[in-house]
This record gives structure tokens, C-alpha cells and sequence, in this order.
């Protein structure tokens, strides 16, 4: 049998290696996407994998082609097909890399390109030279294709680089020189109106007033006024302000430059052109603003865009069909077609079409995405912008470029009321993976509604946008004293920033869970919980998000004592009672729970109570008391830590109870958020965006778009 699949393999193996390499193109095309909003982790997989074995796969396929050809029965055909797997190499133009990382290995790929069109030039040369012409002049076509194809990959690599995106941040002195080189590169601070936007032409001023575009460099508007598409109405929100998608996509065109800037850490250079455009967009929806803005940074470093929408990148966009039908209608024209094998020439007559194909999806995709139509306006093509954004607003285009909204959430206190009985438990229990399954098994997501409010009260909070303090200024602004709230101010200035969230995040679930004051504040509630568990779910599944050090120690150690504080409930609970047994659990309900996430949710809240009560008990054990009370450490050892910490802000908390003391504790979580996102890497954010970006970079873009508004307006 082992000798017949060798055979099997010997005879078909390239043949199967081809399609594979074309498969995965086809797939990659289709899949790469997702990764703009939130995806499964299954599906990340499975792209990774993908990503992966295309490399691989044409590489090794085509290095097969150079040495077993000759052995072959059409070696004409299989080395023809050695320029698609160069083609193949230049991937799709919706992934260029996987991981930030891959960016910075542009010079990897760049000797790659030379070895591997070394290697299809050399297949080439030594097995159809001797072939009919016709069927070497396809191979040349794809040949050219294909080193088109690999070079605009390795270039899009190249140019996706911090060092690359801050050299295209170049300024020039003087404000009209800096809005028309801005406006020649697809930045402008007054696209078109709607007729129901209720908003007024800014006055043109004179071509001689150095802050304003000459009349002759202004994009050209309609006669009858009109938002571009005019098929469906501008969006209205609360404050009767109303701005469509597609408008707001091209106004975040016209403020890239500033995200650029943030991402690459260069300095930003504040002119009115900047402060005309953050004004009249951000006025209106700021955080949609930056949410595409973090859409077009994706495009940026993990796309082709950077280089397809260039003159040249078009022009290798048009080139690449037309070249492959041309191909395509020599190879059927081809002598060597009728000498082959039906097989191989059905797969050779697959790869022209198939390529064929891709490459004119492709082409479609680029003309009707966001930064074509950004070109189409500055060039004023009317019609062509006209129908191109009708078929946008009929697909939602521009909505689906909007941040995926969901918010990563983990609770310590609902963690630790686990069932530690269940199924799950005791395998990762056996296997020493209690961390991890608890990180996976209990950390869950919320919907983008759910963070509508907190949007809300950050763009009317004030004193956040600094992002350089973590508590105290709210502290200071609620008035609180420091000799009667010592505890509470020491949190937020002297201990580590894990120490911080650890403290904050048990206190808040105590405190909420123990407030006589919170009843008719649900919303605000809500909202607490959401940033608090917001905040752990960082510092436990993507601590580089947060300012280090991140110490993980610190977090088990914590849930550890919490563990034995609810031990310790439960042990209370059972004294003098007759043990409950239960019903037995059938062996699918026990399955079901396994693959079922123990997301954090209210569910558990009689539990989350109880354990609160006890620890605010427990605290005020003295050591000499800790045999009475064997479930929780002595307090002078723990004196630092966030288990016993945490409890001590909540009684605090719960001394100064007040019907605006929730708000004053949501707010403090929002400077640390803020604060945060102010000091978190670039490189952390810029990672995050290939899965749909973190609600904490939302923040960051949006607290500097408002500190640009400010300093400039």
C-alpha cells in the first residue's frame, strides 16, 4: 500500500501541490476580511494556517517543478505552470501579513522574490524555450505577472513599517502650502453637503489668504448641492447632527494623516486645515470618525492598499487581467496544448481561468473601495463616483469599516464562585491548566451597545484627556478628602498599575454589591461593571495592552486567596446542614458545560454577594485571630496585596456612599482607561487591528482627535 501511494504521489504529486497553491489563494481572498472585525479563534486559526501554507507551498512547488519536469510527461505544461506560483507568492491584496511581525521581514521576502523568479526564469528557459512560441509567450506574460505581483507584496511589506509611514509624514512650511500638498493627497476639509444636514458652506476666502485652498484646487461639487449616492439619507443621532458613513469614511480620509502620525510616533504638525476637519467631522461623530480611521490603518499595515492605490499599483491592477487573458488566449491557441495529457491541460486551462478570475476581483474590489472613491472625488469623476458609491451604500460598505464593538469582559469575583466540581475544572485542575481554562472557560465579550454610554460620558468628561494621571484627578474633582480616604488616593497613586485594577476591580464588586445608594442607577451600573471588567480582561489576556510591568503572579496569587475566601463560604454554609448530594449530571450536560463559556453575567450574583460579605469580614481579622478564621491569610502578610486591598477601598467606598459617589467611581476607571491608552506601545495597538481592534486604541484615537479639536480650534 505504502508503495502504491509513493507511486500515486510520484505521478500526481505536483499536479495536487498546484492546485493546493491555488486553493489557498482562492481561500485567503475569501477569508482574509474577517479579520477586520472580531473573529473566532477557530477561524484565526485557520487563516494562520492558510497564511502559512501558501508561502510554503508555491515555494516548495515550484523548487519540485525545477527537478522533477524533465521526469514528467508534458514537462511543456508543468513548467508553464511554474510563473503562477510566482503569481501566488504575491498573495491576494487583502493580506500582506498576518502579524505585525511579518511587516519588518520585507527584506526576507525580497530575497525570496529574487531567488524564486531565479528558479520560474530558469524552469522557463530550460522546458519551453524549445517549446512552440505562443506558449512561451504566455509563460512571459504570467512570468511578468507574477514578479509584479511578489514585488507589490514585498513593497506593501516594506511600506507598512513605522520608519516608512513616518517618512510619508512629511510638512511643508507655510498653511497653504500645507492644505494643497494634503489635498493632493486625498485630504480635504469640505466635502459636499446634504441638503438636510442643516450646515452651511464655510465662506471661500480669498486665493490669497494663506489658511484656505485656492478657488481653482477646490473639489468640484455638484450643481444641485448633494451628498454624494444620495440613494440613502444621512444618519441622524441624538443632537439632531447628521453625517452619512461614506461621508464619514472620506472625512477620516482627510484626517489619516493624523492617525498616521499617532501610529508611527511622529510629531503632528497643527495647521487650521487639521483643526477645520477634525471640527466639522468629530463634532459629529467622533468616535465613528476614528473607528475608520483605525479601519484605513488596517488597510495600512496589513493590506495592499499602501500600494494599490498608486499610479503604479493601478496600473499593475489593470495589467494583471489583461495580461492573463492575453495568456490565456495564446495558451488555447497553443500546439502544445493538443500534445498533452487531458488532466494536465484541464489544470493549466484552471489555473489561466482562475487567475483570470482573482485577478479581476481584484481589480473590481480596488475600484469600489474607499480609497478609490477618496480619488474619484479629488478628480471630481462625477458619475463614475456617483455609481461606484451607490453600489457601496447598497452593500454597506462604509458601515462595515466601523469598529466590530466588542469588548472583552472578566470577572476575579464570578471566577472564583465557580463550580470547581464541574467537568472542566477538574481536567485543567489534573493537568496543572487551571489559568488558562479559567482565561479561556470564563472571560466572555458584550455587544457595541453596551459601550454607548461609556462613549457618551467620555466625550463629555473633562480632565480625561490628558491621560497622564489614573484616578486622582477625579478624586480631586469629587472633592474627597486624603486624610479620610487615604486608602483610596494611595490606590491610584502609589501602588503598581496591576495592583491598581486588581484593588479597583474587587472593591467595585463589593462595593456595588453592598451600596444602598445604587438602585436607581442601573445604566450606571452597568456601565461600572462593563469598564471594570473591561479592565481586568486586559490585564489577564492582553496585559501588553496595559503599562507594565503586567505581573501575572500578582493575579494568580490573587485569585488564589479569593479561592480560599469562597472556600471558606462554602464550608460556612455547610456546617450543621445534611449534605445535598444533588441529582446525578448526565454525561451530555456535562459535555455541554465543557464547550460552554461561563461568560461573566448576573447569573452568579447571590454568589458574588456572599463572597463580597465575607471579605469584607475577613479584613477585620486580626493575626491573632487567623485560626478562627483558617480560609483567608493573616491581614500583616497580605497588607500589600490586592486581596486584602481590594476590600478595604470597598469599605471606604461604602463610608462615603452617596447618590454621586457611582459616578465618581466610573469615572476613576476611565482615567485609568485613558491612561491606559496613552501609555500603551504603538506596536500594541497597531497588533490588536488585525482582530478587530481593542476598545482601549477607540480611546486613545478618539482622546488625541479631541485634544487636536482643542489646540487647534
Amino acid at each position: 500500500m505504502a508503495q502504491g501511494l509513493a507511486r500515486q504521489w510520484n505521478d500526481w504529486g505536483i499536479q495536487i501541490l498546484v492546485l493546493m497553491s491555488f486553493t489557498l489563494q482562492v481561500l485567503l481572498l475569501v477569508f482574509a476580511e474577517t479579520r477586520r472585525r472580531k473573529s473566532p479563534a477557530p477561524v484565526r486559526l485557520l487563516l494562520w494556517l492558510m497564511y502559512q501554507l501558501a508561502d510554503s507551498t508555491a515555494i516548495y512547488t515550484l523548487g519540485h517543478l525545477s527537478v522533477a519536469s524533465s521526469k514528467a510527461r508534458d514537462p511543456h505544461l508543468l513548467a508553464f505552470w511554474a510563473p503562477f506560483l510566482l503569481v501566488h507568492l504575491g498573495g491576494p491584496g487583502t493580506i500582506t501579513a498576518y502579524a505585525l511581525e511579518d511587516n519588518r521581514l520585507w527584506l526576507r521576502h525580497l530575497l525570496t522574490l529574487l531567488v524564486q523568479v531565479l528558479a520560474a526564469a530558469f524552469v522557463i528557459y530550460k522546458y519551453i524555450k524549445d517549446g512552440s512560441t505562443l506558449l512561451l509567450l504566455a509563460a512571459m506574460l504570467v512570468f511578468v505577472v507574477g514578479i509584479l505581483k511578489y514585488g507589490e507584496r514585498t513593497l506593501a511589506l516594506w511600506r507598512a513599517n513605522s520608519s516608512s509611514i513616518r517618512s510619508t509624514l512629511k510638512y511643508p512650511d507655510g498653511e497653504k502650502e500645507f492644505n494643497l500638498s494634503h489635498w493632493r493627497k486625498l485630504r480635504w476639509p469640505y466635502p459636499r453637503k446634504d441638503q438636510d444636514n442643516g450646515d452651511e458652506e464655510p465662506p471661500r476666502k480669498d486665493q490669497d489668504d494663506s489658511s484656505t485652498i485656492g478657488d481653482e484646487e477646490l473639489p468640484r461639487k455638484d450643481q444641485d448641492n448633494s451628498t454624494i449616492g444620495d440613494e440613502e439619507p444621512p444618519r441622524k443621532d441624538q443632537d439632531n447632527k447628521s453625517i452619512g458613513d461614506e461621508e464619514l469614511l472620506l472625512g477620516a480620509h482627510s484626517l489619516f494623516h493624523i492617525c498616521k502620525s499617532m501610529f508611527a510616533d511622529a510629531t503632528l504638525y497643527l495647521s487650521k486645515f487639521n483643526g477645520d476637519c477634525s471640527t466639522r467631522y468629530a463634532s459629529k461623530d467622533l468616535f465613528g470618525l476614528v473607528e475608520m480611521d483605525m479601519s484605513l490603518m488596517y488597510d495600512i499595515l496589513y493590506t495592499k492598499a499602501a500600494v494599490d492605490h498608486t499610479w503604479y499599483g493601478y496600473t499593475i491592477l489593470v495589467f494583471s487581467p489583461l495580461a492573463t487573458a492575453a495568456a490565456l488566449m495564446l495558451f488555447h491557441y497553443s500546439s502544445d496544448k493538443r500534445g498533452g495529457g487531458k488532466a494536465n491541460v484541464g489544470i493549466t486551462y484552471a489555473l489561466l481561468s482562475g487567475t483570470l478570475a482573482l485577478e479581476t476581483i481584484s481589480l473590481a474590489r480596488a475600484i469600489g473601495s474607499t480609497w478609490a472613491c477618496a480619488l474619484m472625488y479629488c478628480c471630481g469623476w462625477e458619475r463614475l463616483l456617483g455609481a461606484v458609491t451607490f453600489l457601496r451604500r447598497r452593500t454597506k460598505a462604509a458601515s462595515k469599516r466601523r469598529w466590530s464593538g466588542s469588548m472583552g469582559q472578566y470577572n476575579l469575583l464570578h471566577v472564583c464562585t465557580r463550580d470547581k466540581t464541574e467537568l472542566g475544572n477538574r481536567l485543567a485542575a489534573m493537568l496543572g491548566l487551571q489559568n488558562l481554562w479559567n482565561k479561556v472557560h470564563y472571560s466572555g465579550t458584550i455587544p457595541a451597545s453596551a459601550a454607548t454610554d461609556i462613549k457618551d460620558r467620555l466625550l463629555k468628561a473633562t480632565g480625561l484627556n490628558a491621560g497622564h494621571t489614573r484616578g486622582v484627578g477625579t478624586l480631586e474633582t469629587m472633592k474627597i478628602d486624603r486624610n479620610s480616604a487615604y486608602l483610596t488616593y494611595s490606590s491610584v497613586t502609589n501602588d503598581s498599575f496591576d495592583d491598581s485594577i486588581l484593588s479597583w476591580h474587587i472593591a467595585t464588586d463589593v462595593y456595588l454589591s453592598q451600596s444602598k445608594m445604587i438602585g436607581h442607577q442601573e445604566k450606571l451600573v452597568a456601565a461600572v461593571r462593563v469598564l471594570s471588567n473591561y479592565m481586568m480582561f486586559l490585564l489577564m489576556a492582553q496585559p501588553e495592552m496595559l503599562p507594565g510591568p503586567i505581573r501575572q503572579g500578582q493575579y494568580a496569587d490573587t485569585c488564589n486567596e479569593l479561592d480560599k475566601v469562597w472556600d471558606k463560604c462554602l464550608a460556612d454554609r455547610k456546617q450543621g446542614a445534611v449534605p445535598d448530594r444533588g441529582s446525578p449530571q448526565k454525561w451530555w450536560s456535562m459535555l455541554k458545560k465543557l464547550f460552554q463559556r461561563d461568560k461573566p453575567n448576573a447569573s452568579r450574583m447571590p454568589q458574588i454577594k456572599e463572597l463580597a460579605t465575607k471579605l469584607l469580614s475577613t479584613i477585620h481579622n486580626d493575626a491573632d485571630n487567623d485560626e478562627e478564621d483558617p480560609g483567608f491569610a493573616p491581614v500583616f502578610f497580605l497588607i500589600a496585596r490586592p486581596a486584602v486591598e481590594g476590600p478595604r477601598l470597598a469599605e471606604e467606598f461604602l463610608a462615603m456612599d452617596s447618590d454621586s459617589f457611582l459616578e465618581g467611581i466610573f469615572y476613576v476607571w476611565l482615567e485609568m482607561l485613558c491612561y491606559a491608552s496613552h501609555h500603551c506601545d504603538r506596536d500594541s495597538h497597531a497588533r490588536r487591528l488585525n482582530n478587530g481592534g481593542e476598545f482601549i486604541t477607540v480611546v486613545w484615537l478618539a482622546i488625541h482627535q479631541q485634544q487636536h479639536i482643542g489646540t487647534v480650534g
